[in-house]
């Protein structure tokens, strides 16, 4: 093995690759290099749709209206980059290695031609991976939300990020795929306005397709407060279904709601090509959150006296 096949073996994802897979992702076609400190790895506003995999190393994520302000801070095992490669929207913000590392560099274009069942544990990893750096969502809105509430004493009770709309998930499956949908136990469901799709503290092993209606996120500690609104046409329940954990929020239905649930055992038996297609519908699903939670995130700061804006 080569040291990025070591590294890999090591850094224990989710879903394992194997030796072959490894050797793989490892090949020089696929772009593993070393970065130094203060190297750029992802420039905002750059137009390329490549995808990372940090092997080694701690990486800064900046704005450039705020670079002093980092959004997050990514280490070995992230992946970065992914916002870009399923939206094809411009880099919407800058990675730079704050130490010296090691990278693996996806193709968007070669990624055509990977095997299906390699992409899929790359997608599965890499959903993995985004939901556990969005850990403190839940937190941030709330907070966000607590705050804008006193400051009108308690005169507002709706989402600090707004509606989110839903993403034209059903537009990449083929009429036969839409009515498999129809088919996958336990078929479609309806869920009447007010009750709940998933409960902050419980388990669950399977992920929601909204169909029809809209559903709110809240939190046990103050129900009132809307952390999201979130429209059909969106999957849920992606944070308990790739983290095996507790859910960590309410899904409660804002007017009568009709979906699908389907299981992990229900989304393996399909075949590789129409997996492919949920978890790109997986991915838009988180990617589309990301941007509100870094806009909620920086008005957070400013709201607590965090953040100094001036010249």
């Amino acid at each position: 093995m080569n040291h990025c096949q070591l590294i890999l073996e090591a850094l224990h994802f989710p879903q394992e690759f194997t030796d072959g897979e490894r050797a793989v992702l490892c090949s020089d076609r696929m772009g593993v290099r070393r970065v130094e400190t203060g190297e750029v790895l992802i420039r905002e506003g750059d137009t390329d749709r490549d995808m990372w995999l940090l092997l080694q190393g701690a990486f800064q994520v900046v704005k450039r209206t705020q670079p002093n302000l980092p959004l997050g801070v990514l280490h070995s095992g992230s992946f970065c980059g992914e916002i870009a490669w399923f939206t094809g929207q411009p880099r919407t913000a800058s990675v730079i290695a704050s130490e010296p590392g090691l990278v693996l560099r996806f193709d968007f274009e070669q990624s055509h031609g990977y095997p299906p069942e390699l992409l899929l544990k790359i997608y599965h990893n890499l959903l993995a991976d985004v939901i556990g750096r969005k850990a403190t969502l839940h937190d941030t809105l709330f907070r966000l939300a607590s705050l804008e509430r006193d400051q009108f004493d308690g005169g507002i009770v709706s989402s600090p990020v707004g509606y989110l709309p839903g993403i034209p998930l059903l537009a990449a499956f083929t009429p036969e795929e839409q009515r498999l949908l129809h088919t996958l136990k336990p078929g479609p469901e309806s869920i009447p306005a007010g009750g709940y799709l998933y409960r902050e503290g419980s388990r669950y092993d399977h992920f929601f397709i909204l169909l029809k209606g809209s559903v709110k996120v809240t939190l046990q500690r103050d129900p009132a407060l809307v952390l999201v609104n979130m429209g059909p046409e969106r999957l849920l329940g992606l944070d308990s279904f790739f983290r095996d954990g507790l859910h960590q929020a309410n899904l409660v239905a804002v007017e009568a709601c009709e979906g699908v649930r389907i299981s992990l055992a229900e989304l393996q038996a399909l075949e590789p090509l129409f997996r492919l297609k949920f978890y790109w519908g997986m991915a838009l699903t988180l990617v589309n959150r990301l941007s509100p939670l870094n806009i909620a995130r920086i008005k957070l700061e400013h709201m607590e006296g965090k953040m100094w804006f001036g010249g």
